[in-house]
């Protein structure tokens, strides 16, 4: 079967290639543009390269666009499909890839999911030198949408520094907690040695009887610490008596010192 060219500035070529409508184009076996209606003659300006391309025919008054490809089709105004079976059906849309389909207007859409994506440009020291302003992230969701959002570049680029910062702050928080932990552990191996202390003194005892001198000794143990108490003991009389002892840890060195004296008063 011939082609067909209906309208101005028209061409066709290819088996049953038809272009109806001034200055469109239709290359290939059964490819299509215009419309065959009265009004459809108004669909200008449309392209469909491939067998089986359609461009320009779902509606009167659809102009602008091209469809490359077998099977390819741009049936809206100003829409292009590139690739076997892309189709970009919505006004003002694109789609670029093997079976691509757009699913609204103003839409460009690339690829599929089994496709993979090359810019080799864009890691450039010039595209980088082109940008000017706020610099944006491109963020995308499951399905592939994309979006910006904005960040300070700057702030990134000093993340570096902004880390090690804070290491060297968390590195000496650390050590205050070290050095925390053995003042606590100090402290504590203290307060034994000092119960262990009071122990050994608490045990000494004296003669009781006047003008008696008496040597007495103790010994105190609590929670790991030991402590000794020697201390000397004199009643001058049955209502007065005095006494003075020291003591020691016997792992520490720590010592301690008493004096004491009591009345009888009836």
């Amino acid at each position: 079967m011939s082609s067909k060219a209906l309208g101005d500035y028209s061409v066709s070529n290819g088996y049953s290639a038809s272009a109806y409508g001034d200055n469109n184009t239709a290359v290939g076996a059964q490819a299509v543009t215009g419309g065959t209606s009265s009004n459809g003659f108004q669909n200008r300006a449309n392209t469909a390269l491939g067998s089986g391309a359609s461009a320009g025919i779902s509606a009167d008054g659809q102009v602008n666009s091209t469809a490359v490809g077998a099977g390819a089709a741009a049936n809206a105004s100003n829409a292009l499909a590139l690739g076997s079976g892309a189709k970009a059906n919505l006004d003002n849309s694109i789609a670029i890839g093997q079976g691509i389909v757009t699913d609204r207007t103003n839409q460009v859409k690339l690829g599929s999911a089994t496709n993979t994506y090359t810019l080799s440009g864009v890691a450039s020291d010039a595209s980088r030198a082109e940008q000017v302003g706020v610099t944006h992230l491109v963020t995308t969701d499951g399905a592939g949408n994309l979006a910006t959002s904005t960040f300070d570049i700057a702030a990134l680029n000093d993340l570096p520094n902004n880390i090690a910062a804070l290491d060297g702050r968390v590195g000496a928080l650390e050590s205050g907690f070290q050095n925390l932990g053995g003042e606590i552990s100090e402290t504590r191996t203290e307060a034994r040695a000092g119960t262990a202390l009071a122990l050994a003194t608490a045990g000494l005892r004296y003669d009781d009887r006047p003008g008696k001198l008496s040597l007495a000794g103790g010994f105190g143990h609590f929670k790991g610490q030991s402590g000794l108490a020697l201390g000397l003991g004199y009643n001058t009389s049955e209502e007065f008596r005095m006494n003075a002892a020291v003591s020691a840890t016997t792992g520490r060195g720590d010592v301690g010192v008493s004096v004491g004296a009591s009345w009888t008063l009836n």
